[in-house]
């Protein structure tokens, strides 16, 4: 996360996101053979895709931290995805 000019004296801040995301899918196929014989094949993959976003939040003076982040990435042939997180945090009181 890069913060953009810092956070302001009211404790808000906006920041870029740049990194990498790994995510681990599962995908199964249904295969039936002969005999009504049903049998799934599964794949497990590991992604690494390039992750690009914005972020706000707001640290108070007794330590809670709240905010949003949007990101964005993909990999391969795989569709782009937009992510969003949402967090509270808790730490030890603001100066």
């Amino acid at each position: 996360r890069w913060i953009r000019g810092g956070r302001k004296p009211s404790g808000s801040s906006r920041y870029w996101i740049f990194g990498t995301l790994f995510m681990s899918t599962r995908s199964s196929t249904l295969v039936v053979y002969p005999g009504n014989v049903r049998q799934y094949l599964i794949e497990d993959r590991l992604w690494a895709m390039p992750r690009f976003g914005y972020g706000w939040d707001h640290l108070t003076r007794r330590g809670t931290r709240a905010g949003v982040e949007l990101t964005t990435g993909a990999a391969g042939e795989q569709a782009g995805l937009v992510l969003a997180n949402v967090f509270v945090m808790w730490g030890p009181p603001r100066k």
